[in-house]
């Protein structure tokens, strides 16, 4: 057979390691044997798929919580309540969403307070940044 035409790739290398763990069941504890497997081989194509889907996750985070950041709300705990939604929607995400809840600075009537913080944290002006 004539391989001239096919593309060398380098050969494959594997390194594996075995672990036994305990699993618990409803009504016992067993013992497993896991087998992990690894090749370098892959890893350069691992590691471009693993960067393309950082990127295209964190393009579609980075809306979702610009918008949260510009909402102002009336409480800390709506604020929260918030946050987490927006956690639990991309629990799953390559990404640690954190965040914490800071009262705006406002303007008051009097000019000699501009740019105090309000001190009670139930009135507006709550943001997440």
């Amino acid at each position: 057979m004539d391989t001239q035409w096919l593309p060398k790739r380098d050969p494959a290398f594997y390194e594996h390691k075995e672990y036994i763990v305990d699993i618990a069941t409803k009504t016992t504890v067993r013992p497993y044997r896991l087998i992990v497997v690894h090749s370098w081989s892959l890893d350069k194509r691992k590691a471009k798929t693993l960067a393309k889907n950082l990127l295209k996750q964190r393009d579609e985070l980075e809306p979702q919580l610009e918008q949260l950041a510009n909402v102002e709300f009336a409480c800390e705990p709506d604020a929260r309540v918030a946050l987490d939604r927006v956690r639990n929607e991309n629990r799953n995400a390559l990404y640690e969403i954190t965040g914490t809840c800071k009262p705006r600075k406002q303007s008051q009537e009097d000019p000699g307070q501009a740019g105090l913080v309000k001190a009670n944290p139930c009135l507006p002006g709550l943001s997440i940044e």
